[in-house]
């Protein structure tokens, strides 16, 4: 079923657009106001996802929560907008059929993910659920740059709390527009038991294969979390997790190993390497430093991005090992597709301070352009004062050649974002709430970032931004 694009009453706001260095906003008013659903809270806006087109680099998409629970996920439903004239007009439109306010079944929706194929199609997924009833993965694609959607296609949906299907993400091949790819956790509370899901279509996205598990932990409570897939130039896939104690289907485990580490398959999916292990590593659990409370910007999600001239992978992470501030960007690089990773470097230049002080680093992102130049994004607390609030800033970091992986002191960087007052953001289980990513892809003319900015206003909290960083 096709359904028609809803556009955002008073948004993207009025002269938008993707200005070197300028923040523009994407988000607007809700188009869920007349939603009877009390849960919910209006106007907020969480956890971007970018992506670009890799063959026209004026297409641009970015998909996000809104009206997010404060108990968790979005009420509302998801939303993505997109721009076909590098950043000077957006179009935005809720995913249909998705939750009760989107005209679908499920009462929240989380975790949006976009992407784009070589032909133009956009694919996107999400999680949905409705708890006691069912909690499902479902797939979308649009050939209008998100005018129109087709779907939902559900690629999993299982009944709740027996199951819990979490973190999606879909990739489409840079090399076949027919092909796209899509890895999520599924975990099971019988035994608490998870499982890496994958699922693929070969024909463009009208149809998906079964879902099936290619990876699972072997030991109960370990859940793989921030599943993403990257396309290698020789075709290969290579799929990034955070492995470690994830308590959605039974008691906490904090005596699980906590590692990053990858799957590499050279078949398009069919079959899967053993896990490579990246690194052992410690959740950082940033802390507003004037008042010591917890902000909701754990490092349970990595990042990935491959240079589509080399094939050099690039792994980001929050890490509270690094840094004596107990939350700092580390950074590993393989050369060989996955198979070996150069020991972890921290990356980001916030300054040094106690745990829990001005130095903590955060929600790092990372990419690499097409003249491969890597990007990291991070958040930090550098600019914070003694007053009320706690000022917050975005960075880049960029560097090209085979040093990046090695040489902190090879990284340059410049100010992105900010500083923004992370304080007046939404919260989540009583935390300022931004989400457990933001979004950064890149085009031939440099980077584009997606970021949560908060505002004055009580009523609208947050908004989405777009940012675009020329490559140095």
């Amino acid at each position: 079923m096709t359904v028609g694009t809803i556009l955002i009453a008073g948004a993207p706001k009025a002269g938008a657009t993707a200005r070197p260095g300028a923040t523009e906003v994407v988000s607007g008013n809700t188009p869920f106001a007349t939603c009877a659903d009390t849960q919910r809270v209006p106007n907020t806006e969480f956890e971007p996802w970018l992506a670009t087109s890799p063959h026209d680099p004026r297409r641009v998409a970015v998909a996000w929560q809104q009206d997010r629970s404060a108990t968790g996920a979005a009420r509302g439903g998801i939303v993505v907008a997109t721009t076909t004239d590098g950043g000077a007009g957006w179009r935005s439109s809720p995913l249909p059929k998705l939750t009760k306010c989107s005209g679908g079944p499920y009462s929240s929706t989380s975790n949006p993910a976009v992407s784009y194929g070589p032909g133009g199609r956009l694919f996107a997924v999400a999680m949905a659920m409705t708890w006691g009833d069912s909690t499902a993965i479902l797939a979308y694609r649009s050939d209008d740059d998100g005018a129109t959607w087709t779907g939902p296609t559900a690629l999993t949906q299982d009944p709740s709390p027996a199951y819990f299907n979490d973190r999606p993400s879909i990739t489409a091949d840079p090399r076949d527009p027919s092909r796209a790819y899509a890895v999520w956790n599924r975990a099971r509370a019988a035994d608490n038991r998870h499982e890496l899901m994958f699922s693929r279509t070969t024909d463009g996205g009208r149809t998906w294969e079964t879902a099936r598990a290619v990876y699972a932990p072997a030991e109960a409570g370990a859940g793989t979390v921030g599943n993403q897939i990257v396309v290698l130039p020789g075709g290969e896939l290579v799929e990034v997790f955070h492995e470690g104690d994830f308590p959605v289907a039974g008691p906490s485990n904090p005596d699980l190993p906590s590692r990053i580490r990858v799957l590499r398959s050279g078949d398009g999916g069919t079959t899967w390497s053993e896990p490579v292990t990246i690194t052992t590593t410690a959740f950082n659990d940033p802390l507003l430093p004037d008042v010591a409370r917890p902000v909701s910007a754990r490092g349970l999600v990595p990042d990935i991005a491959v240079d589509r001239r080399t094939g050099a992978l690039y792994t980001v992470w929050g890490d509270a090992r690094l840094a004596t501030s107990r939350s700092s960007i580390g950074l590993a690089a393989s050369y060989d597709g996955g198979r070996r990773w150069t020991p972890p470097i921290r990356v980001d230049r916030s300054p040094e301070s106690p745990a829990g002080g001005n130095g903590q680093a955060f929600l790092p992102q990372v990419d690499v352009s097409d003249n491969g130049t890597v990007a990291v994004t991070y958040h930090d607390f550098r600019n914070n004062t003694p007053e009320p609030g706690a000022p917050t800033d975005v960075w880049m970091l960029t560097c090209r050649g085979r040093r990046c992986g090695e040489a902190p002191a090879a990284w340059r960087e410049r100010h992105l974002a900010g500083p923004f007052d992370i304080e007046r953001a939404a919260t989540w289980s009583g935390a300022p709430f931004l989400g457990t990513s933001v979004g950064l892809g890149h085009t031939r003319a440099g980077f584009y970032a997606a970021l949560v900015l908060t505002n004055d206003t009580p009523d609208n909290p947050q908004d989405i931004h777009v940012v675009r960083a020329p490559s140095p």
